[in-house]
């Protein structure tokens, strides 16, 4: 059987174009998966950040209490609300 010149080209260029859409398929599949892994990643990391977030929130309620303010003034500084007496205003 003879084939034709133009229908082995055009076999071939068939051929040539399914092999680039096979090699096309495989890597967008493994580019599409290796994006997958860095966004589960980067939400692993902003849930981390959340709860670190969160932390951070109790400790500044817990050190800006008024209380625990009141004692270090006192204690380390040698602070006390003043009498009376001792406040003076001041104006412009």
């Amino acid at each position: 059987m003879h084939l034709n010149k133009n229908l082995v080209i055009w076999i071939a260029s068939l051929m040539v174009v399914n092999a680039c859409m096979a090699f096309a398929v495989v890597y967008a599949k493994q580019k599409s998966r290796a994006y997958h892994i860095e966004v589960s990643q980067l939400r692993m990391m902003a849930d981390d950040m959340d709860i670190e977030w969160g932390r951070l929130q109790l400790e500044e309620g817990a050190l800006s209490e008024y209380g625990r303010v009141a004692r270090i003034a006192s204690d380390k500084l040698g602070m006390r609300v003043p009498v009376a007496s001792e406040v003076r205003l001041v104006l412009e």
